[in-house]
C-alpha cells in the first residue's frame, strides 16, 4: 500500500521547560513564531531564543533531542513502522537543516520527493512541561511553490498511491494541495488543515478550506479546530461534544467527506461516518493513555493508524479504536512519531468490534 504524504516537514528541537519560561496562556499550543535563533555553545549545548508576539523567550544551555518531523513525516514514519510504503512530498530549504532532513529520511529508508527552494527550511522548538503538555513554536518560511513543477516531479515518479494524506496545510499551500489531490482521482484522500486556514473574516469556514474539504474523503481536526469551525474565534478552548458534530458540519455548505474525525486528546475522539447521504456518530473514550511524556504528533499518528486500519478492511469503529491506541503510545516518549508499533500490532490489538462489519462504513 503506497501512501503519499504531502507538505509538512521540519527539524524539531525537543527540550523541557525546566524553568517554566513559557507563559501559562501559551502552554500546549501550536504557535507560529516570528523567529527562532539557535546558537551552538559547544558540541553538546545550545542557546535557543524564540521571538513571538513581541516577546522574547530565552532557553539556556540546552541539550535537545533533535528529530525530523512535521505532519507528513509523522504520518509516513508510523506507516513505515506498520510495514507500508509512504512517500513524502514537501518543500525544504537549501540550507543545513534541509540537508539534515534529506539525510535522515534517506537513512530511515523513507522515500522523499523534496521541493528545493533557495530559502530556509522550517524549524520547530518543541517545549514540554512536567505535565506532558508540549508547546510548539514553529518558523515556517514563506515559499512560492510552482504547481506545474510539483506535478511534473510527482509524475516522473509514476506514483500510484492508494491514499494521499495532506497534513498541516497552510493557506499559501492550498492551490498546490488541491492540484495534487486532483492528480490522483482514484486515491482516498485525507486532509488535516492548519488552524489558520479555517475561518474567514465573517467567522465562517473559508471558501479555500471548503474547496479542499470537497476533495477529501477523510477530514481530521483537533478539538480547538473543531470549536473554531463550530463556535468561531474566542471559543476555541471549550469542550467539544459529539452532539456538536452535526452543527459543525452544517457550516460546510453541504460538503460531506466520507469520514470526519475530531481528536480530543486524552478524552478520545468523536467521528462521523457518512453513508448513503446519512451519517453515524461514534464517540470513543480511550483506556490506553498511560503517563503522558509528550503529545507532539499524536494527531498525525492517529491519522496514520486510521488509514492503515481502513486499508486493511477494518470497520470504522475498530479503526478509531486502533488509531487512539497508537496515538496514546506516541505520548509515551518524545517526538512526533515515537509510537513503537509494527505490522504485527493489528493482530495483537484487542479489537472491540469485528472487522469488516456490514454495519460499519469502510474506505478500503
Amino acid at each position: 500500500m503506497q501512501v503519499l504524504c504531502v507538505m509538512s516537514v521540519n527539524v524539531a528541537l525537543h527540550f523541557p521547560d525546566e524553568k517554566k519560561v513559557v507563559p501559562e496562556n501559551l502552554r500546549g499550543q501550536k504557535l507560529i513564531a516570528d523567529e527562532i535563533k539557535i546558537e551552538e555553545i559547544n558540541y553538546h549545548e545550545l542557546e535557543v531564543e524564540i521571538q513571538f508576539g513581541g516577546e522574547i523567550y530565552s532557553f539556556h544551555r540546552l541539550r535537545p533531542f533533535v528529530e525530523i518531523e512535521g505532519s507528513s513525516v509523522n504520518v509516513a514514519a508510523i506507516l513505515k513502522k506498520l510495514g507500508k510504503s509512504p512517500v513524502i512530498f514537501a518543500p525544504i530549504g537549501n540550507d543545513d537543516f534541509g540537508r539534515k532532513i534529506q539525510e535522515r529520511l534517506q537513512a530511515e529508508a523513507i522515500d522523499f520527493i523534496p521541493y528545493r527552494h533557495c530559502g530556509k527550511s522550517a524549524v520547530t522548538a518543541a517545549i514540554s512541561d512536567d505535565e506532558g503538555l508540549t508547546t510548539l513554536f514553529c518558523v515556517k518560511p514563506a515559499v512560492e511553490i510552482e504547481t506545474e513543477r510539483v506535478l511534473h516531479g510527482l509524475r516522473e515518479k509514476k506514483l500510484k498511491p492508494l491514499y494521499v494524506a495532506a497534513t498541516s496545510v497552510r493557506p499559501g499551500q492550498l492551490a498546490v494541495v488541491s492540484a495534487i489531490l486532483d492528480e490522483f482521482p482514484r486515491a482516498f484522500k485525507a486532509f488535516i488543515p492548519h488552524h489558520e486556514l479555517l475561518l474567514g473574516q465573517n467567522q465562517s469556514p473559508t471558501a479555500d478550506f471548503l474547496g479542499v474539504v470537497e476533495r477529501a474523503d477523510i477530514l481530521q481536526v483537533n478539538e480547538r479546530e473543531a470549536n473554531l469551525l463550530h463556535r468561531g474565534a474566542g471559543k476555541d478552548h471549550e469542550t467539544f461534544l459529539s452532539s456538536d458534530l452535526e452543527e459543525m458540519l452544517s457550516r460546510f455548505n453541504g460538503i460531506k467527506p466520507s469520514v470526519v474525525i475530531v481528536t480530543l486528546g486524552d478524552k478520545g475522539a468523536a467521528t462521523v461516518a457518512f453513508r448513503n447521504g446519512d451519517y453515524e456518530i461514534y464517540s470513543h473514550r480511550p483506556h490506553y493513555v498511560e503517563k503522558v511524556v509528550d503529545t507532539t504528533g499524536s494527531g498525525d499518528c492517529f491519522l496514520a493508524a486510521f488509514i492503515y486500519a481502513q486499508a486493511q478492511g477494518i470497520g470504522h469503529e475498530s479503526s478509531v479504536d486502533f488509531a487512539s491506541w497508537v496515538a496514546a503510545k506516541n505520548c509515551l516518549g518524545k517526538g512526533g512519531h515515537f509510537a513503537e508499533v509494527d505490522r504485527h500490532s493489528v493482530q495483537g490489538f484487542p479489537w472491540r468490534q469485528p472487522t469488516k462489519s456490514s454495519s460499519e462504513p469502510c474506505l478500503a
